[in-house]
């Protein structure tokens, strides 16, 4: 873990920023998902100090930004009538998976409504 007793753990971070060794630049979020995003998007998921942050900095990490404008976690209507996209399964259950792991005992519904209240906000900056 990066954070102990509030202070920022440098050896963790160092070693998860390293890019001078062998290691590749991505890492996978979850053990067997295949979902990969960049070791620094990482770290800062890592090192954040609530699970609506981590799940909020992966899912910017994991979806360009073009796709997650036009969709939502499931693919329902925005309520204009207007249809969105559902985001792509495999790195939807990866993000949940990898909140669940890090944050054990956090509900499912807190997870999801992370993710669409950060789409949410990205279309509202999009629209000013």
């Amino acid at each position: 873990m990066f954070c102990q007793g509030g202070r920022l753990d440098c050896k963790v971070l160092w070693e998860t920023l390293d890019t001078t060794s062998s290691s590749p630049s991505k890492v996978e979020i979850f053990k067997g998902s295949g979902v990969m995003v960049d070791k620094l998007a990482w770290a800062y998921a890592v090192n954040a100090n609530s699970c609506t942050t981590f799940v909020r900095q992966l899912l910017t990490a994991v979806f360009p930004p073009e796709v997650l404008l036009v969709s939502n976690l499931r693919g329902t209507n925005k309520g204009k009538g207007e249809a969105c996209l559902p985001l792509e399964k495999t790195k939807v259950d990866a993000i949940y998976n990898a909140t669940l792991e890090r944050w054990p005992g956090t509900l499912l519904s807190l997870i999801g409504s992370s993710i669409n209240g950060k789409i949410t906000e990205m279309r509202n900056k999009v629209k000013q």
